[in-house]
């Protein structure tokens, strides 16, 4: 087995973020990909991570973010 760095990128994202002015806290994000723009600029291995070995575009189309938690933290004083 090898394991390696690729770069690659997918070309449809959407994410929604809201935030809450008074309390930060309470503020959401959600994101959702296409997993099948997925595009490292090798067809095969494109197919490859499409493929059920991985992404398994064809039962799961979307990877999705949903967040549970946001807190605030403060920088430097």
């Amino acid at each position: 087995m090898m394991i390696s760095n690729v770069l690659g990128e997918f070309a449809s994202i959407t994410g929604v973020l809201e935030r809450d002015e008074n309390d930060v806290t309470k503020s959401t994000i959600r994101a959702s990909i296409d997993a099948s723009t997925i595009n490292t600029r090798e067809p095969q291995r494109d197919a490859h991570l499409k493929s059920a070995d991985f992404f398994h575009v064809e039962n799961h189309p979307d990877l999705t973010f949903n967040s549970t938690s946001i807190s605030k933290e403060q920088m430097g004083s």
